[in-house]
């Protein structure tokens, strides 16, 4: 007889030959999470919610011990699991959902980057990422795909060259959606914004939005507000985004278009992704 926890170690990603497949980028890959492996449950009260889902990122060819996970041991908090899909589910609205994990890996002092698989239903305030307690600590996105913000005290937002009203988040298909940042920045030059499989770079006067102006990029300073919290803040009490969640990864690095290409075509192959249009100025697209 099952008890009320189990951990789930099923529909690992195989290759033809039916070895486990790493992960599409290995270099500086320090955290790894997939729906179906170690993903530990909680059945109490009728729901499967999440308790722990594993960093498989020494597993699956990434840097070795990395061994923080992603936690919650309340269980009103924890997103649900569909086993089916293999994906952890945040209900969004006023349901308060976040995984908590180390607070050392994602700073304003720290070079990073993070990529996220996942299908929205409804964004409220598009947080991935947040800090303990505090919104002065916080990675949003927007519905528009037309740029993100990352929040360590200051406020840095970055706009992509594209048409926004072309490419919303809330379709019926998957998207990718990350941010890469250099540690300590003086200005917003070090951010990068990842939207399915293009890289926009904030470095790269091409990729700025003219219509934006002077506004683009913005850049606040800031200051430390290390984020620990995955799917909120932990001050956060309503507004939170409803999505499924497939894949994470975290890097001590800042990726390249060639990595994102590379993920892009990975993910491409396990799910259905949103498709983005031709002939709106994406990096690459021409």
């Amino acid at each position: 007889m099952l008890g009320l926890k189990q951990s789930l170690a099923i529909g690992k990603k195989r290759t033809a030959s039916g070895g486990i497949v790493d992960a599409p980028v290995t270099d500086g890959l320090i955290g790894y999470w997939r729906g179906g492996e170690g993903i530990t449950t909680d059945t109490s009260g009728g729901t499967t919610t999440v308790s722990q889902w594993d960093n498989i990122a020494s597993d699956r060819g990434g840097e070795a011990s990395q061994t923080w996970h992603m936690t919650q041991s309340t269980k009103a908090d924890q997103p649900t699991y569909d086993a089916t899909n293999e994906v952890l589910n945040w209900a969004g609205g006023s349901d308060k959902q976040i995984l908590t994990f180390d607070a050392t890996k994602i700073d304003y002092n720290t070079t990073w980057s993070v990529v996220v698989l996942l299908d929205i239903s409804d964004i409220n305030n598009g947080i991935l990422f947040g800090h303990a307690s505090a919104v002065q600590g916080k990675m949003t996105f927007y519905n528009s795909q037309d740029g993100g913000a990352v929040r360590f005290q200051g406020t840095s937002v970055f706009y992509p060259p594209h048409d926004s009203s072309a490419s919303p988040l809330e379709n019926a298909n998957f998207n990718i959606i990350g941010q890469t940042y250099a540690a300590s920045p003086s200005d917003a030059t070090g951010m990068g914004y990842i939207s399915n499989q293009y890289l926009f770079l904030a470095s790269n006067s091409a990729h700025n939005n003219p219509a934006i102006n002077s506004g683009n990029p913005y850049f606040g300073s800031p200051s430390s507000k290390p984020y620990s919290r995955f799917g909120g803040y932990g001050g956060q009490s309503s507004s939170f985004d409803a999505m499924d969640i497939k894949e994470v990864m975290i890097f001590n690095k800042q990726l390249n278009q060639t990595e994102v290409t590379a993920i892009h075509s990975y993910m491409n192959g396990i799910v259905t992704l949103n498709v983005l249009p031709d002939g709106l100025d994406y990096f690459g697209s021409e």
